[in-house]
């Protein structure tokens, strides 16, 4: 199919479907209400938004496999030659080699960057784009006089810049980066104008395609969603999430692998949604793992109510679901409702105060305490030197060593592109090391700080 004909088909299609482009937009306020607000009135109003939703989508026929794979087909082809008309454009080739400046730099990762990897090998993966990037590099120090020469030096780089396989992300990032300072320009030359012209084409059809394949497939999310519900998370809030899920999974989609695309979208909608119930559900956040367990005790104790006739023991519990009876007693400790230290005690205005002046307050940290703590870091600094960067970096998002945020093991594995288990190991792995070096065992005089 030719490109012009991608595009042609493409203005037809937005230009009959005006009318299915405003589902995708689930919370916005009709007349002025806010459906985040708490009452009857809000409440009655996000249901009949959320009726009226559903009713939307089931209007839109479902893909075949043939549309399916014709659709991406086309996105395949409107981005590459996105790709190359863009980086015909020194301004925008100068922005992509930054790229590769940064990830040989490790401010970006190979995620950052591209969306597929050689056999999720990070390391492989990484050292086949520093490759490309510095074939690029040179190719652009080089500019032939000769015009047949520099026909072909360009295709050398558009061969290069197809290699790297770029996320749309990126592309759009300096589509963005280059605009402002190329349109209002009126002095900018017939050709370049004629450039920005084409590439505003190309990223208008690349829109469209993917606002088709995400509208005939927000009906997944919604089947998708349901099992969720009741898990403390609003309904309208998981059809959210799973939505971004299924444009990550849009961007991330490669139809070469002929995978119906929405057996590889359950993936990523899923991964969304749980971390959708692990963040927003309860005021202090679960681990991926007890939420699961949580949600078969939940699921169990239901079960045996309606068996029962009673509410079921926590011994019971336990059979049913086949864990030790402690860690039942255990889970359904942690899930205890929370109390604000700012919520209001007593009656009346004069009487009021909060659980927070009842509570005793600490002692502000003693600046000995911030220089050892300073201290500290320097010396989890040295030893982390003795692993290898991945373990490093394992060990520092885990930890949350200088920047304070911890992350899951889930997290880690979807940063590096491998499973939760193998974080583990790594993990494993790299702790044992630092158990074997001498220096860790100074550590131990800073354990004061911690108690």
């Amino acid at each position: 199919m030719l490109l012009e004909e991608c595009i042609w088909e493409e203005e037809i299609w937005a230009t009959g479907h005006e009318r299915e482009t405003r589902v995708t937009s689930l919370v916005e306020t009709e007349e002025g209400v806010d459906i985040s607000q708490e009452g009857e009135t809000q409440e009655s109003h996000g249901d009949d938004l959320l009726h009226l939703y559903i009713l939307d989508i089931k209007q839109v026929p479902l893909l075949s496999r043939e549309k399916e794979q014709e659709l991406f087909q086309r996105l395949s082809l409107l981005e590459s030659a996105l790709c190359q008309t863009l980086f015909c454009l020194p301004a925008a080739l100068e922005s992509l080699l930054a790229y590769g400046r940064q990830l040989a730099q490790g401010t970006l990762t190979v995620q950052d960057i591209s969306r597929n990897l050689a056999n999720n090998n990070l390391s492989e993966a990484k050292a086949a784009l520093l490759f490309h990037f510095s074939a690029l590099e040179a190719l652009h120090q080089h500019r032939p006089e000769d015009r047949l020469r520099r026909l072909r030096l360009e295709e050398r780089m558009q061969h290069h810049i197809a290699a790297l396989e770029l996320r749309p992300v990126v592309i759009q990032s300096i589509c963005r980066a280059l605009r402002p300072s190329v349109l209002p320009d009126p002095s900018i030359s017939p050709e370049l104008s004629h450039f920005w012209n084409r590439i505003t084409k190309y990223e208008k059809a690349i829109a469209r395609i993917r606002e088709q394949i995400l509208i005939a497939n927000l009906r997944l999310v919604i089947k998708m969603a349901k099992p969720y519900i009741g898990r403390g998370v609003p309904f309208l809030d998981l059809i959210q999430e799973g939505n971004q899920g299924l444009l990550k999974a849009i961007e991330k989609f490669d139809y070469r692998r002929q995978l119906r695309f929405s057996t590889y979208a359950s993936w990523w909608i899923r991964q969304y949604l749980n971390r959708a119930i692990a963040e927003y559900a309860r005021t202090i956040r679960l681990p991926a793992h007890i939420i699961d367990t949580l949600t078969k005790i939940r699921q169990a104790t239901a079960e045996l109510y309606r068996k029962l006739g009673r509410e079921p023991t926590s011994g019971e519990i336990a059979q049913e679901i086949g864990i030790s009876l402690k860690k039942v007693r255990h889970l359904l400790e942690i899930t205890q409702e929370t109390i604000s230290l700012d919520k209001p005690l007593g009656e009346g205005e004069e009487e009021e105060y909060t659980l927070n002046e009842l509570v005793a307050q600490t002692e502000e940290e003693s600046p000995l305490d911030t220089l050892l703590v300073k201290e500290l870091d320097k010396q989890i600094d040295t030893l982390l030197t003795s692993l290898s960067p991945k373990e490093a970096q394992i060990l520092r998002l885990r930890f949350g060593f200088n920047e304070g945020k911890t992350y899951t093991l889930q997290e880690i594995g979807e940063l590096f592109g491998v499973s939760k288990e193998r974080v583990r190991q790594l993990e494993r792995r790299a702790i044992n090391k630092l158990r074997n070096i001498p220096q860790s065992k100074e550590l131990r005089e800073y354990t004061f700080l911690f108690r």
